[in-house]
């Protein structure tokens, strides 16, 4: 849960649950482990997370803005240049 969800009490889909340096050390020790990590992301910020983690994959990638959903063609370069 990168970020909130819509059917998630008390989250909020717009907002990071784990700050960068937090997702970063989630994803190294689940490397280190021989694991994978798919972060669930609405919001744009909690997707740029996910990305500087290098998650094995992003789910949702709704790109929520706390106006609206703002479609961003460079993080979707970058999930594509690492293959998330």
């Amino acid at each position: 849960m990168a970020t909130g969800g819509g059917i998630t009490p008390n989250t909020n889909p717009r907002e990071s649950q784990f700050n960068r340096d937090a997702m970063i050390a989630l994803a190294d020790d689940s490397r280190r482990l021989g694991k994978y990590v798919a972060a669930h992301c609405h919001g744009t910020d909690g997707i740029y997370n996910a990305i500087a983690a290098n998650v094995r994959t992003i789910e949702h990638c709704s790109f929520m803005t706390p106006t609206g959903i703002g479609y961003e063609q460079d993080a979707i370069d970058k999930i594509a240049a690492q293959e998330i």
